[in-house]
């Protein structure tokens, strides 16, 4: 009887071990998808509460919040009494480069209202696109 010397992977097994690759590759990548859009709105509500603490320190300074015409490009500008302004020009977009909208006044009998407009950068939408506010709570809207 003879034996076949040679070694090596037949076309099958690499075959298989590619298709096997593809599938975790396929899984890891619609995971992260999903972990990425949580980090966005993550990121977008911090930088929601840094707007809110300088339309504080704003209100402060001087006793009212900014008009809905001044916005928050005003909070970027240093005003007299200052030598900065509140807030950095980047600080005011959310995490996909959109301006956080600035609505006075305010849902729900708020002075004010902090609007990211989701992954889609237009009005409305679901999941990863869906509309959140400053004054929703994390749980309140889930991605």
């Amino acid at each position: 009887m003879r034996r076949d010397t040679r070694s090596g992977f037949s076309l099958i097994e690499i075959l298989v071990v590619v298709a096997i690759i593809g599938t975790l590759i396929g899984i890891v990548a619609w995971n992260s998808f999903g972990a990425k859009h949580d980090a966005d709105v993550m990121a977008t509500r911090a930088r929601m509460q840094t707007i809110r603490t300088a339309l504080e320190r704003y209100r402060i300074d001087n006793h009212k919040f900014p008009s809905a015409g001044d916005g928050l490009k005003l909070l970027t500008q240093a005003p007299a009494n200052r030598s900065e302004g509140y807030l950095e020009e980047d600080q005011i977009n959310d995490a996909w480069g959109t301006p956080i909208q600035y609505l006075v006044p305010g849902r729900n009998g708020k002075p004010y209202d902090l609007v990211s407009y989701g992954a889609d950068q237009a009005s409305g939408g679901e999941k990863e696109n869906a509309d959140f506010s400053c004054w929703e709570t994390s749980d309140a809207k889930k991605p």
